[in-house]
């Protein structure tokens, strides 16, 4: 798995495909949770919340590649969500 991300860190046309993948998440993501929260898919909450999540999921993913592959990646994209959320949930809106 390290190496496959590697190249997919290293590789342009690998990146772009990666893109289009997370792209393609972003919507998936955005339809089940406006659904769970009956709220329309393209709600801008909606896309920003799933968007932060995958950009964070997707640091950990890098961060992991390049400095802890000794660590469990489970793990780290368990917990990614609450250091999201920590870092967030006392700060005012706007």
């Amino acid at each position: 798995m390290i190496q496959r991300m590697r190249l997919a860190r290293d590789v342009p046309a690998i990146r772009a495909r990666m893109g289009e993948n997370v792209a393609v998440a972003c919507g998936v993501m955005s339809q089940a949770l406006a659904e769970r929260d009956g709220r329309a898919a393209d709600d801008l909450e909606i896309r920003i919340v799933v968007a932060a999540l995958l950009a964070a999921w997707s640091e950990a993913i890098i961060t992991w590649v390049a400095e802890q592959p000794h660590q469990d990646l489970a793990d780290l994209l368990d917990r990614t969500p609450g250091l999201l959320s920590a870092n967030f949930s006392d700060r005012p809106a706007g």
